[in-house]
């Protein structure tokens, strides 16, 4: 590792020792953060008890779990079961994940770089746009959501850089891997289905498959309930979540049609992704194209609460790197970093009118976002194109 290497991961890990400070001694008192309800969910499975009937009320609640489970992810239970065999302490358990949690946000930047390298054929990732992002993530109030939220949002973008990088690559182990963090979180999962769906990657794509149906066979089997229950059951709790979180729904711009079309926005979700992938097959073997739709896709059109908007940090680095190139003012960067920086702020509005406030806030911020992500692709399928165009007249010059 170089020497500039060594001093990111320096940097990173200076500004980062009050966040382990923070998480280690405070909060394991917040019963209600996600990492404790998916600690909780893994021993519920682990003694072979389905959380969703625990949720409903179906089965009694067993307070030497922790908080009331629900049911996010069957790679989830898998993944927390790890860090619940690995010590009964539950210190210990928060700090292995806070550990994981952070070396996945500063190794996929690192990977990011890679990929953007190897890309271009040329550095034009800078030491100090790496420390421009992480300076952005912990300005960010959507970033201090997710510390004391400790949801999966860092792993499974990680999973996301690791899937687009073995692409890139042309392996097959490195990208399964990905897809096993990307599971973590399902409204990343089904934008990178269909991105590998249009992009022709039928072998990650079957092996994907393969693995997603082996997770939930092991799973069934498990919690003695049929897969197809166990499928009823994941999308019955997504329903609740985003029927009965209030203004913290948060299904981008598409908040507007909540009320109109309750479960089926979900539907529309799925044909909006696949218009947009469509529109933009064509450059998907440009892996920072694909990284930028897929990650805008995920935070805009699916269900995901305020605290994982963080998960566009690839989108602003990419911009970034692209604006080294361009040496010139970037109302892109300023966008992305904008939305990250500026809070949504709807604690402060009373309570008549939060829901109004938040629909039209959404609309405001995503649209923003995607101007930005519009801008900065069509800049990278430029960038392409003149790259060919250059390798093409010196071929046949030669």
């Amino acid at each position: 590792m170089n020497k500039k290497k060594w001093c990111l991961l320096a940097y990173s890990a200076t500004l980062c020792l009050p966040l382990f400070i923070y998480l280690y001694k405070y909060n394991l008192q917040q019963t209600g953060a996600d990492f404790l309800v998916r600690i909780a969910e893994a021993k519920y499975f682990l003694a072979r008890i389905n959380p969703y009937e625990v949720f409903v009320g179906l089965k009694p609640i067993i307070s030497a779990y922790g908080p009331e489970p629900a049911v996010y992810s069957f790679f989830s239970y898998l993944f927390a079961a790890v860090l619940t065999k690995l010590s009964n302490v539950s210190q210990t358990q928060l700090f292995v994940y806070i550990v994981l949690d952070f070396c996945s946000l500063v190794v996929g930047i690192l990977l990011l770089n890679k990929i953007t390298d190897s890309h271009s054929q040329q550095q034009i990732c800078p030491l100090k746009q790496r420390l421009k992002l992480i300076l952005v993530l912990i300005s960010s109030t959507f970033f201090w959501q997710h510390v004391y939220f400790l949801n999966y949002t860092l792993v499974s973008v990680f999973g996301l850089i690791l899937l687009i990088y073995g692409i890139s690559k042309k392996s097959w182990l490195v990208p399964l891997i990905g897809m096993g963090l990307i599971g973590l979180r399902p409204s990343l999962a089904i934008p990178v289905f269909i991105y590998l769906f249009f992009g022709k990657h039928w072998k990650i794509l079957c092996l994907s498959i393969a693995e997603y149906s082996g997770v939930l066979l092991f799973t069934s089997w498990r919690l003695n309930t049929r897969p197809l229950r166990l499928l009823e059951q994941l999308a019955e709790i997504q329903k609740h979540f985003s029927q009965n979180l209030g203004y913290y729904h948060a299904e981008g711009a598409f908040s507007i049609l909540q009320p109109l079309l309750g479960p089926y926005l979900a539907i529309l979700s799925v044909f909006i992704v696949c218009l947009i992938i469509i529109r933009y097959r064509t450059y998907l073997s440009n892996p920072l194209v694909a990284l930028v739709l897929i990650s805008a896709c995920s935070v805009s059109f699916f269900y995901t609460q305020v605290h994982a908007w963080i998960s566009i940090y690839p989108i602003l680095l990419i911009a970034l790197f692209d604006a080294t190139r361009r040496k010139s003012f970037d109302p892109v960067v300023c966008i992305l970093i904008g939305w990250l920086v500026i809070p949504r702020l709807s604690g402060f509005v009373p309570e008549i009118y939060r829901y109004d406030y938040v629909v039209i806030h959404n609309l405001c911020r995503f649209g923003a976002l995607w101007y930005a992500v519009l801008t900065l692709v069509n800049r990278l399928i430029l960038v392409d194109k003149n790259v060919n165009a250059q390798t093409d007249a010196r071929y046949v010059k030669a």
